[in-house]
């Protein structure tokens, strides 16, 4: 099949007398490559990586976030008496429940929201689901300015949400190209990833005026 993605707030396609862009890498797409492309869903060709590239590093920056806040609950786990076991669990939210619970004295309703909401984002985001992204920060009340983003299937000329796509259709390169970066999800993103550090580095120090580190 042949997809095109459109925003309503974007110019939905490029011409095809864009430059081809020079990725990160340094690679340039052979004029084969290129013809193959012309075929594959996403119409790679035609958008090019460009703007793939420019918006997957805001991907990158909430990603790295992410990471830090992992790195900083494993941290307060192994620092901890009674935790230092599940420093090293297999999921995370099996360590971000403990640190829960132990914590639960310290820990206001809204703090545990922090963390939960975090969590949620989090999962989502690594794993390219930037639809439901979008849904876990608006039931937030964030305000996002993101287009609505159509698929149409130029074979037979239907339409419908990015939101209401199968498996089968460009929802990762549609989302992230005219809808979560453009959109400001990856910042919102970053900022419950944040508000969830800082939460965990005041239960440091509540460890530490406990003695329990």
């Amino acid at each position: 099949m042949a997809w095109i993605l459109g925003a309503s707030r974007a110019s939905a396609v490029p011409t095809r007398n864009n430059k081809k862009p020079t990725g990160a890498c340094g690679n340039r797409s052979s004029k084969r490559t290129a013809s193959r492309k012309l075929n594959r869903p996403a119409l790679w060709a035609k958008i090019g990586m460009t703007n793939f590239e420019t918006n997957a590093v805001k991907f990158s920056e909430a990603a790295r976030t992410a990471s830090l806040l992992e790195l900083w609950m494993r941290h307060l786990a192994e620092a901890t008496t009674g935790l230092r076991a599940l420093a090293h669990a297999r999921h995370l939210a099996t360590v971000e429940d403990a640190v829960v619970t132990h914590f639960k004295n310290a820990l206001s309703k809204s703090d545990v929201a922090v963390i939960v909401h975090a969590r949620d984002v989090r999962n989502k985001l690594l794993h390219c689901e930037f639809w439901t992204v979008k849904a876990l920060l608006d039931a937030t009340g964030a305000n996002s300015n993101m287009p609505e983003v159509t698929i149409i299937d130029l074979n037979t000329g239907s339409a419908k949400p990015a939101s209401e796509a199968t498996a089968e259709e460009p929802r990762i390169y549609g989302w992230l190209w005219m809808g979560a970066a453009p959109g400001g999800i990856f910042e919102q993103a970053d900022a419950a990833f944040a508000a969830a550090i800082c939460v965990v580095k005041r239960l440091m120090s509540v460890a530490a005026a406990e003695h329990k580190i």
